[in-house]
């Protein structure tokens, strides 16, 4: 276990610090059965009171230390702890006055570890774990009663999930929310390491990330909302997982592409499930081709699912009703409660089941839809909420006559509370004394005073008539009145923070003035993470998330900027820029042959829904001037290659109102070096719901995670929804970039000539004529679709060896060229998305970075083998992927052969671009894109994973292969392909005939 730089534990330190708590816990009379409540932040402390408790034979009862007077003695009052556990002598005080000396408190700090005398308690599956509180409709906590049985379902003989030694656990979940159990109980009953994290460091997306980089982790579990966060702030910094599980509320399948575009080979799973079920009840590892909405899946190991229609009788697939879960993983019902067990839990046909309250609906593949819920409770930050329970509590505060909290879902901010009440009361004060009583996520964000509550005809409180407060609706009232804001100047640092702080909590500037509080307005912690990224990225300067955390309100977090040093004031920019060093090399080839094609990015955007065709220019308009990277010209100076920094004009736009015949003039052609911006439309009318939107970019400003940034935007514009939080320039990346280069922290330049000490042998091709002198760039592109389970197949063998989908698709290109070129040294060109600094994940600009994978084959070699080979190529390469392929070229300093690219002939890349179909507002819209007729390299594959099918084209040079030998070598690779998945322990030198295809012998070429 590891928790910050420096505390390290071995499962042997874990033993015996657990058996000193267990001894303590017996000599103070806990026995099995007892309950004994742990009030302890995540940390190591806390691992070992859980485990000493279970060594003791009790159960434990998971609390935050930040609960509430009231709430502490309320649940001690219905389970009757026998003891408490604290991390501190000062919180030992506290606990101990709050419950009035009811029952033993203990720091576990002062506990000294325990010996072997004394034998762990002896127990048995049914034996009580553990009871988790959690919120009621009463406003009276429910205790969850989980027993052993459960917790062993949920983290042995998973097939969920790839529990074992070599695993290392991320522990970011809180111990009084049941995901803890999935993180403490999957890591010490499988031997893996476990890594806490501090609540600080996990909702900042480069604090998170680089935990994960340095602890190397490979598994974690993240809230729904928290996903989302990081996918949206810096989704780079989860590329390094092995395996993310999400869940505890809807996951939005757009989040999930936009992961996917960075990460394709990352297992992500969302997990569904109550805690009367131990965590988790069902998961849906989620294909390439993801779905929108996300399924919640199929029943892990020993649960059962069952849907029950409003008649009581299960639901046939394809219909809704409520689901019920049961197995080995169900509680044993609600402590000092057997009312509320018997609604819940109940028994049909001699089985037991769990009544969840959600409405599901069972596909014919047994795949289970969430539909949403019966009641009206709802998920924030992962937890169940019960808006009545938050009602019971208001109307038993002084002057609160009546009551009635509904939860407004708005983008960016998820779910919040938003309470209503009648009486001669201060939101205020309201709100302190919820504080007092209620955890935070049980807390409205807002509270509203009204003369009355709505009602509708049959005398029931009309939900739909409340107002809005996020609107600034007439009667909503911000519940920390603020005063008004210093003057209007958008660089002053209040200003600028006022801006985020209304981006990030969708609240009206109005609402926000010196004296508001963050919290006030409906700020939680997964809200001040973003606001501390927005600050490092929109003001310069970084602040602990504790010290923002700390602030009481606009004025005193205003006064922390400005003693940090920053002025919110934009810099001004430069005259000129110098290049990235990707955009250098592409820039410097682009100069010897300014009449190619070969790098131009050409796309489609068939729009079907209707569609303005000047709204359509002004979003160009728009979208382009606000990514940095087309602003001005390129140049060459003295000093070498540099962008003239100015203003673009607007992109050049074509409108044809009618579909596109052969006398117009091309739409694909070269751009000038000294063009301004370096993008083109021309918008196609083909009918009255039908477009189609081609955009030229010059690879020089643009790349394929671009691609699907710029379409995300321009579509944005388009429909008039809110654009996204701008990104760091490129000009600020180039700068970074470039240091890194300058410093080479990493080795970059001595692995790599590591990997080249001696050049790769070129390979034997099956070429229809002879090389020409100099490269000739003419090209074609022939293409096969294949369907999505092929995809899925590859998707599947990948799970099982560990390794992605990318790898797997590479060695059938691998093994495929080793069989026709008779080859045992393999080199590859291979594009890495080159941003290897999280902050310019949303960047538009070319970051893409070529590396060559060389990979050896010995005779005799299997496909396994091969996948474990060119897993450890693909992620030694990763490691090493900032150093630019033309600075290793002419390092190296071989020959220059004019006929050949450096180093390699053949070309590999998966595209998982996560924006080929999608909505906007009226418009579905989906993406291709288009062939330019050139050729960069001989051989050229490109894997499309798409929605309903597998895309793959090859594209070559038209120069030395005909069509008939390209489209021949495609059929051949896709068998391949089919081959290895159906029996990766094939050799690879061993060519099988291809059923279907007529004979054809590449030796003879």
């Amino acid at each position: 276990m590891t928790q910050g730089d420096d505390v390290q534990l071995t499962y042997r330190e874990l033993y015996h610090r657990a058996r000193g708590v267990a001894d303590e816990l017996t000599s103070q009379g806990v026995c099995p059965g007892s309950l004994v409540g742990i009030v302890i932040d995540r940390s190591i402390d806390a691992v070992a009171a859980m485990v000493g408790v279970t060594l003791a034979g009790a159960a434990y009862v998971p609390l935050s230390p930040r609960e509430p007077a009231a709430r502490l003695r309320r649940i001690d009052a219905l389970a009757g702890l026998r003891h408490m556990l604290v991390g501190s002598a000062e919180a030992r005080d506290q606990v101990r006055d709050t419950l009035s000396g009811r029952c033993p408190v203990t720091d576990v700090t002062g506990i000294p570890a325990g010996s072997r005398s004394v034998e762990p308690s002896a127990g048995s599956a049914s034996r009580l774990a553990y009871v988790m509180f959690t919120s009621g409709t009463t406003g009276t906590p429910k205790g969850v009663m989980v027993e052993h049985r459960g917790v062993v379902r949920l983290v042995t003989g998973t097939d969920y999930a790839p529990f074992g030694p070599d695993q290392r656990i991320l522990h970011g979940a809180a111990l009084e929310f049941d995901a803890a159990t999935f993180e403490l109980w999957g890591a010490l009953l499988n031997g893996s390491s476990l890594h806490v994290i501090s609540d600080e460091a996990l909702v900042v997306p480069s604090e998170l990330g680089a935990l994960l980089r340095a602890r190397q982790i490979t598994i974690a579990w993240l809230t729904a909302p928290l996903f989302h966060q990081i996918v949206d702030e810096a989704p780079a910094e989860l590329a390094t997982l092995d395996t993310l599980i999400t869940g505890g509320d809807v996951v939005s399948a757009a989040h999930v592409r936009r992961l996917r575009a960075i990460s394709p080979g990352l297992r992500l799973i969302n997990a569904y499930g109550p805690t009367e079920n131990t965590t988790f009840s069902t998961v849906y590892p989620v294909p390439a081709d993801v779905p929108d909405p996300l399924p919640i899946g199929r029943p892990i190991r020993g649960t059962t699912a069952l849907v029950v229609g409003d008649d009581g009788a299960p639901a046939p697939d394809g219909t809704e009703g409520e689901l019920w879960v049961g197995g080995s993983g169900l509680a044993r019902g609600y402590l000092g409660d057997p009312v509320l067990t018997a609604e819940r839990f109940v028994v049909r046909d001699g089985a037991r089941w769990y009544r969840t309250g959600d409405r599901v609906g069972r596909r014919a593949d047994g795949v289970l839809l969430f539909h949403g819920r019966t009641d009206d409770q709802v998920k924030i930050s992962g937890r169940l909420v019960q808006p009545r329970g938050v009602d019971a509590v208001l109307l038993r505060l002084p002057g609160v006559r009546s009551a009635w909290t509904r939860v407004f879902d708005t983008p960016g901010t998820g779910p919040r509370l938003v309470s209503y009440v009648v009486g001669p009361v201060e939101p205020e004060a309201v709100l302190v004394q919820l504080r007092a009583q209620l955890p935070p996520y049980l807390c409205p964000q807002r509270v509203v005073v009204l003369p009355r509550l709505p009602l509708g005809p049959a005398g029931k409180v009309d939900w739909r008539a409340l107002p809005d407060p996020g609107r600034g609706d007439a009667g909503s009232v911000p519940a920390d009145r603020p005063g008004r804001l210093p003057g209007n100047d958008p660089h002053t640092t209040s200003s600028a923070l006022a801006g985020l702080w209304a981006e990030i909590l969708q609240v009206p500037t109005s609402d926000i003035g010196p004296a508001s509080s963050f919290v006030g307005l409906g700020g939680d912690s997964l809200a001040f993470g973003r606001l501390a990224g927005r600050i490092a990225r929109r003001l310069g300067v970084e602040v602990p998330l504790g010290a923002l955390m700390a602030v009481r309100d606009l004025a005193e977090m205003t006064s922390l900027i400005d003693r940090a040093g920053v002025a919110a004031r934009p810099r001004p920019a430069p005259a000129t820029a110098g290049l990235h060093p990707a955009q250098r090399a592409l820039y410097t080839r682009w100069l010897t042959d300014p009449d190619s094609l070969a790098y131009n990015i050409p796309f489609r955007i068939d729009l079907r829904g209707p569609v303005d065709p000047d709204r359509v220019r002004d979003a160009m308009s728009a979208v382009v001037p606000r990514h940095d990277v087309f602003d001005g010209r390129f140049e060459l100076s003295a000093e070498g290659p540099r962008r003239a920094i100015g203003e673009s004009a607007p992109p050049t736009f074509e409108y044809l109102p009618r579909p596109m015949a052969g006398d117009d003039a091309p739409f694909v052609r070269p751009f000038a070096p000294s063009d301004s911006p370096l993008v083109r439309a021309r918008l196609v009318r083909l009918g009255p719901d039908r477009h189609e939107l081609y955009i030229d970019v010059h690879h020089v400003v643009f790349d394929g995670i671009s691609l699907s940034l710029f379409v995300e935007d321009f579509l944005g514009e388009y429909a008039g929804t809110t654009r996204p939080a701008s990104a760091p320039t490129y000009r600020e990346a180039t700068d970074r970039h470039t240091q890194r280069l300058a410093a080479d922290p990493y080795g970059d330049a001595v692995f790599w000539a590591g990997v080249f000490r001696e050049p790769p042998p070129r390979l034997a091709l099956p070429y229809d004529r002879p090389l020409p002198a100099r490269r000739d760039d003419r090209g074609g592109v022939v293409r096969r679709t294949r369907p999505v389970e092929r995809s899925a197949a590859v998707d599947a063998l990948a799970r099982r060896r560990g390794t992605t989908p990318f790898t797997v698709l590479f060695a059938a290109y691998v093994t495929l060229l080793a069989r026709i070129a008779k080859a045992t040294d393999i080199a590859v060109g291979v594009p890495m998305h080159g941003r290897v600094d999280p902050a310019f994940e949303r960047t538009v600009g070319m970051f893409v970075n070529t590396v060559c994978l060389r990979v050896e084959v010995p005779a005799g070699a299997t496909v396994a083998e091969l996948l474990a080979e060119v897993d450890r190529r693909r992620r030694a390469a990763l490691d090493h992927q900032a150093y630019p392929f033309d600075v290793l070229i002419d390092r190296l300093g071989w020959h220059r052969d004019p006929a050949r690219t450096p180093l390699f002939d053949v070309f590999f890349a998966l595209h998982a671009i996560p924006m080929y179909e999608f909505r906007s507002g009226a418009l579905t819209a989906s993406v291709d894109l288009l062939p330019t007729g050139h050729a960069r390299f001989d051989l050229n594959l490109q894997v499309h994973p798409m929605p309903g099918a597998l895309v793959v084209d090859l594209e070559y040079a038209s120069a030395v292969f005909d069509r008939d030998t390209a489209s021949r070598l495609l059929d051949e690779y896709l068998a391949v392909l089919d081959e290895i998945v159906d029996d990766p322990d094939v050799v690879v030198h061993r060519r099988v005939p291809v059923p279907d295809l007529p004979a054809f012998d590449f030796e003879d070429r």
